[in-house]
């Protein structure tokens, strides 16, 4: 039965001892040693139920700074262990990065980097944490390590292009979409996002493009009809901008970006009749046109407003 108790290695010798001075110091007849030595063995069995392992953390319960500061604990615990893991100063950035730590996330990082250069994962993170500290050239730089190793992955080419948008570089951002189409051509998310940059540069064509061939793939956004619109428009072709405007009213009649924009279109139209109607519904709405807009209308159709 006592082979089946806690073995304490400290307390068993301990016991020993006693034992071993009881022997010496008190005369014994050599019956009485075996029970000698069976009240020290259970001393250490007694001793051993009592000193219980201290308890691991429930971390499930924890608030999830409060575990994700525990979290870091652990793997600095384990990183004095193994200070050469990129996996575990990996995990470190992640943990890190979560607490929104982001100095103590990219020093993780490029460690993890240092540790094992063809580390793509952490090239990505570390370009994400600069992101956050505002050195979009630095992340620039470490996104494009990650795609030396992993060629044309899409959450780094959209993390690249962003960071290319955030440093002012509009027109790298637009060539990494590009590149981002040639792998997925139906990726929606990246039509929306091209056609606003294409439209920022003043490529009205490359914007009218994206605007079609997202709403080809997702025809529901009435937004998407009046970015189209207008493209067309600065493009000189209204017909085609109040063509995209209609069936963005179809989706939401009370579109007022949509609305405000149409009188201007058939203005251009010389379409004076339609020009008022569409003022008159913007009126109806309370919306404010230039007064400048509305004078030239008055000149041009010959009258002060709708029949």
């Amino acid at each position: 039965m006592l082979a089946q108790l806690p073995y304490h290695a400290s307390l068993a010798s301990e016991a020993l001892t006693l034992y071993d001075q009881y022997m010496k110091t008190i005369c014994l007849k050599r019956y009485a040693a075996p029970w000698a030595l069976a009240f020290a063995l259970c001393l250490v069995a007694g001793c051993a139920s009592t000193a219980k392992p201290k308890p691991e953390p429930d971390t499930a319960s924890m608030p999830p700074r409060e575990r994700l500061e525990h979290r870091v604990g652990e793997l600095h615990e384990q990183l004095a262990q193994t200070p050469d893991d990129a996996t575990l100063q990996y995990q470190l950035g992640n943990a890190y990065f979560d607490l929104m730590d982001y100095p103590a996330a990219k020093e993780a990082y490029a460690a993890a980097v240092k540790l094992k250069p063809d580390y793509a994962s952490a090239y990505c993170n570390l370009g994400l944490t600069l992101r956050h500290l505002k050195d979009y050239k630095s992340a620039i730089a470490a996104y494009r390590h990650a795609l030396e190793l992993v060629p044309d992955d899409m959450a780094t080419l959209g993390n690249l292009a962003a960071a290319q948008e955030l440093d002012g570089d509009i027109e790298g951002a637009v060539m990494t979409m590009r590149r981002m189409l040639e792998k997925d051509s139906r990726a929606a998310v990246v039509l929306d996002k091209l056609g606003e940059l294409e439209f920022r540069m003043g490529n009205y064509a490359g914007a009218s493009d994206a605007y079609e061939k997202l709403l080809q793939l997702d025809p529901g956004h009435p937004d998407d009809y009046y970015y189209l619109g207008l493209a067309r428009y600065n493009l000189g072709d209204d017909d085609g901008a109040l063509s995209a405007w209609k069936l963005g009213l179809a989706k939401d009649p009370e579109h007022l970006q949509i609305l405000k924009a149409m009188p201007e279109a058939y203005y251009r139209k010389h379409d004076y009749d339609n020009a008022w109607n569409a003022v008159k519904e913007c009126e109806r709405r309370g919306l404010l046109l230039e007064d400048a807009f509305i004078r030239k209308l008055q000149t041009d159709s010959g009258r002060l407003g709708p029949r």
